[in-house]
């Protein structure tokens, strides 16, 4: 499939009519149902996505049974169970930004 461009050369994008989301080259919309013949093409618009959410923290893990511990920085940290022995683990925030 060819890709569309408009009169300068830039790249066009299938959006839905009705919900402003891209379809791409689907038959319908995946967010609201609609077919495509109700879309429309628009110029393509390469953004930078941002992620809001808390910002990684160093946070110490240590094992409540065997002693082994170690450190990840991470947004959202869900390890609970050390590696070694797979007992619990006592986590300790370390460090911020």
């Amino acid at each position: 499939m060819k890709r569309k461009v408009d009169e300068n050369g830039n790249a066009l994008v299938r959006i839905c009519k009705e919900c402003s989301n891209v379809i791409g080259s689907y038959r319908y919309c995946r967010y609201c149902g609609a077919k495509a013949k109700a879309a429309e093409y628009v110029p393509y618009e390469e953004t930078i996505q941002l992620v809001y959410g808390p910002p990684p923290i160093e946070r110490k893990h240590t094992c409540s049974v065997c002693g082994y511990s170690w450190k990840k920085r991470l947004m959202a940290d869900r390890e609970r169970f050390c590696p070694k022995c797979g007992g619990k683990v006592v986590i300790e925030e370390t460090g911020g930004n």
